[in-house]
Order: C-alpha cells, then sequence, then structure tokens
C-alpha cells in the first residue's frame, strides 16, 4: 500500500466562516498523486509531515467495523460525482457528501485507481 506525506491539515472554510469542529487535509504521493478531503471531522489525528495510507473504496465492498478495528479513520458515504482521465495511467475524480447533519464535504484526488461516476464510496485513512 503506498504511504502518502501529509501536506497540510487545516480549519475549513465555508461561507466565510471558519469551521472550528472540522479539518481539511491533503495527503501527496510523489510529484503526480494526492488526495484531498474538505470538512471532515476534527478527531483528524494525522499531523502534517506524518504519514498515511489512504484506501477508497465501493461502500457495496466494504466492512467498515472491520475497517475501523484496523485502525482506519472512515468517512462514507462519498457520492463520485466527477471522473476525469488525465492519461493512460492518471484519472481526477471527484466525490462529494451533502449531510444535514454536518457541513457540505468533498474529496477530490488524482490516483491510478479508477472509480466510477454515481456510485457511493467510502474515504479511509490510517497513520502509519
Amino acid at each position: 500500500m503506498k504511504k502518502f506525506k501529509v501536506e497540510e491539515v487545516s480549519i475549513p472554510n465555508l461561507k466565510g466562516k471558519y469551521l472550528t469542529d472540522y479539518r481539511s487535509m491533503r495527503v501527496v504521493y510523489g510529484e503526480d498523486e494526492f488526495w484531498s478531503a474538505d470538512c471532515i471531522a476534527k478527531e483528524t489525528d494525522a499531523s502534517i509531515g506524518d504519514f498515511v495510507s489512504v484506501l477508497v473504496r465501493s461502500t457495496e465492498n466494504c466492512d467498515i467495523s472491520s475497517l475501523q478495528r484496523e485502525g482506519w479513520v472512515c468517512y462514507p458515504s462519498y457520492l463520485c460525482i466527477m471522473a476525469h482521465d488525465e492519461n493512460s495511467d492518471m484519472g481526477y475524480y471527484e466525490f462529494y457528501k451533502d449531510n444535514k447533519d454536518n457541513p457540505y464535504s468533498m474529496i477530490y484526488g488524482r490516483t491510478s485507481d479508477k472509480f466510477e461516476v454515481g456510485k457511493n464510496y467510502i474515504f479511509c485513512y490510517k497513520v502509519e
């Protein structure tokens, strides 16, 4: 599994208001691959410079409780809203979650993994 380096942890700003109960996080792998998660829960335990593994899976094939027992921090129910092939090896993807109890949240990334528009995914990371 690839080890991504945490490049940014920040407090999101939505409609001119800082949401101190939430965090945004950006992780990078080399020069070409990254994941960015905006407005995820405050319990984010990753710090700048940490290395994390990232897992994005279809909710159809995923047992969240099993992943959590293995130390993964999981954010379920993100709808893949956009897929753009940049070349034969890499694609750019956007995932969206709109929940009445949580603010607007986006996860986007440039990766060699493949995802399908219209399907729901779970985003997980684990600090290594």
